[in-house]
């Protein structure tokens, strides 16, 4: 197997801002179990949570390849249940990246913090942080 690319810091940055373009305009939705397998996968039995919208660019300018995403206001969720993993949609539709859910200080670390997992419908939600991460090696 060929050794993994290793990528400046300005690629990387570079790479975090043109994620950023991609995202502005577009959605954050979150789901309850089960995550598929990959982003060309439907979310089959998943049902959809909550919807946030991105800014334009979504992202704060990248430091070492780390772009945070610019502040969403909060949403309300759509039904009660359990936020396990999302999916980032451009203003088009176009499926970008799915990633997991949890809570501050979760040992998995997961790259969308909300203020809480166990959602009621109507409750407000919050997103606490939300990264994305341009590899560097």
């Amino acid at each position: 197997m060929p050794r993994p690319l290793a990528y400046s810091t300005t690629t990387a940055n570079e790479q975090t801002k043109l994620m950023g373009g991609l995202l502005a305009g577009g959605r954050l939705i979150i789901f309850t179990a089960p995550m598929p397998p990959s982003p060309e996968s439907p979310p089959g039995e998943a049902r959809k949570l909550i919807e946030f919208l991105f800014e334009s660019p979504a992202f704060d300018d990248p430091v070492n390849g780390v772009g945070t995403a610019k502040r969403m206001p909060g949403a309300y969720a759509l039904l009660t249940g359990r936020a396990v993993w999302y999916r980032t949609v451009r203003a088009d539709g176009y499926v970008v990246f799915d990633g997991t859910v949890g809570l501050p200080g979760d040992e998995d670390d997961p790259n969308l913090v909300i203020d809480k997992v166990d959602l009621e419908q109507g409750a407000l939600v919050t997103i606490q942080e939300f990264t994305y991460v341009s590899p560097t090696s």
